[in-house]
């Protein structure tokens, strides 16, 4: 789809119709709009499993979308794990009230 001044992987093949792009309101930072798409992604899990409090569940890595998926998921009160390899991103889970483990420490 391509980003600021680059066009995308395939742009010379693709071609989307206008209805497909939003504006971003301009009281809007940047920072969180890059996030929409992301976030949406990891609230359709909820739309496709229903999940509740009696529910365990593991997600699997802790970069963005894995923090994003376990932020959205961990407000269904689903007893959630939350495994990777680096300490200071699964901190920010933590902080959130989140358990978390590192990867090697999963057997």
């Amino acid at each position: 789809m391509g980003i600021v001044n680059r066009h995308g992987a395939f742009a010379e093949y693709l071609c989307l119709p206008v209805q497909n792009l939003h504006p971003v309101p301009e009281n809007v930072p940047t920072d969180a709009a890059t996030f929409t798409e992301p976030l949406a992604s990891a609230l359709e899990i909820q739309q496709q499993v229903i999940l509740s409090s009696d529910d365990r569940l593991l997600v699997v890595g802790d970069g963005k979308l894995g923090q994003l998926v376990a932020q959205t998921l961990a407000l269904t009160g689903c007893e959630l794990l939350v495994i990777g390899r680096h300490p200071e991103k699964l901190a920010l889970l933590k902080a959130r009230g989140i358990q978390t483990g590192l990867v090697d420490a999963v057997k």
